[in-house]
């Protein structure tokens, strides 16, 4: 499929994604071979099971709070279940159980599965009193197999230590019909870019919080994380985002070799290169900015061609579109250097420079004139309204 002038090679995406979940299953078999065999082998759904890439990428001395048995009790064959397990919840009280649901207890907390029986869990805190704990269950994204998380993930509590304004379940369920209606807009416009999503994202955690941003990682694969930071969210912000944070998974996934697109480690600071000051990134998470501004620009050019929004979430998403314009065109020349990119990487940016100018040309009437002196990192659209109320006649 074409996401402007990208060529996406679906069948790169399906090797590779192969690729992560066999390195998953050689890492699980060495740390515990008794429990991989009780696993079904051949289920690829096991193995690309986002709790176990956190848990085999984190950094030696940490202390993995949830296990390779609560990760995968989920997965086994009622049979082949030894109880009781070990369960741990976190600051909200979740306890995640892949594949099941969650249970809700004490916050930052051990406690004993005994057994699940007709969707209630008896635990106990002392291996002996078992109390009976309605399991609550996974929440999907309309059409989807995509979970809608109720909890945090040990990415952001453990490692960013991030603040949160609500609980995660709080925040999802608040903004759950906007979440659907936006995943039902990729449904109805872009058919082949949404079932790239879908294959290869398994979750979406939406959070509010001052103090982290939206992200995705391959430590985390399989799950896009959406910060909508205390504000009134509508389906311009989540199909902006999803597009965003979805768009580095499946980049995650198509450039898992990263030696055939960089001259150079992944972990070059760009600045090497740039000498810009306050400039944090890697060479390849500003090669992973040209897909995502790449998906972002797609999806909203995609929204305004079908008329999907009108009027104030119009003009929204074309100051939106603007914003990555600038962006996009920023670290097209920053990224066009022999020293960073192979001929591979080379052809994927001519795909990404092919699709900037189309953009620039089809918007040659709108965007010369909107103004983002005033913007942040994050687009920011009461901001935008400040300086740019003319541009709402254009629309």
């Amino acid at each position: 499929m074409k996401i402007l002038e990208f060529d996406l090679d679906k069948k790169l995406v399906i090797q590779n994604q192969q690729e992560l979940s066999d390195m998953i299953r050689v890492a699980f078999y060495k740390e515990n071979p008794s429990l991989f065999q009780k696993l079904t082998y051949e289920n690829d759904n096991i193995f690309l099971e986002p709790t176990l890439f956190h848990y085999f990428s984190i950094d030696k001395g940490y202390i993995n709070r949830v296990s390779l048995e609560q990760a995968t009790y989920g997965y086994l064959q009622k049979e082949l279940i030894v109880s009781p397990i070990g369960l741990y919840s976190d600051r909200f009280g979740m306890v995640n159980l892949p594949n099941i649901g969650y249970l809700k207890i004490e916050p930052n907390t051990k406690v004993i599965l005994n057994n699940i029986e007709n969707d209630n869990a008896f635990i106990s805190h002392d291996g002996h009193t078992f109390i009976k704990y309605p399991i609550i269950k996974n929440n999907f994204i309309k059409q989807t197999r995509i979970r809608l998380c109720f909890h945090p993930t040990d990415l952001l509590t453990e490692r960013f230590n991030t603040s949160f304004v609500e609980s995660v379940q709080d925040t999802a369920l608040k903004f759950q019909n906007v979440i659907d209606n936006s995943f039902d807009i990729f449904h109805d416009i872009s058919s082949d870019f949404i079932e790239m999503i879908k294959l290869t994202s398994r979750e979406l955690v939406v959070f509010n919080s001052a103090s982290q941003y939206s992200l995705a990682a391959l430590t985390y694969y399989g799950v896009g994380f959406l910060n909508v930071v205390d504000l009134n969210r509508t389906e311009v912000f989540f199909v902006d985002d999803i597009a965003h944070q979805c768009g580095h998974v499946l980049y995650h996934a198509l450039t898992l070799h990263s030696e055939n697109y960089l001259r150079i480690s992944k972990e070059t600071p760009l600045k090497e290169f740039t000498n810009i000051s306050g400039e944090s990134r890697t060479v390849y998470g500003t090669f992973h900015g040209l897909f995502t501004y790449t998906t972002i620009i797609y999806i909203l050019d995609k929204c305004l061609d079908n008329h999907i929004f009108k009027n104030i979430e119009k003009h929204e998403a074309i100051g939106r579109l603007g914003f990555y314009m600038e962006k996009f065109q920023k670290d097209l020349v920053h990224m066009n250097d022999n020293r960073i990119l192979t001929s591979q990487g080379f052809e994927f940016y001519e795909m990404f420079l092919n699709g900037y100018n189309n953009i620039k040309k089809k918007y040659s009437s709108v965007l010369p004139s909107l103004d983002y002196s005033n913007q942040p990192y994050l687009f920011s659209y009461d901001l935008f309204q400040t300086k740019n109320q003319n541009s709402l006649s254009v629309i």
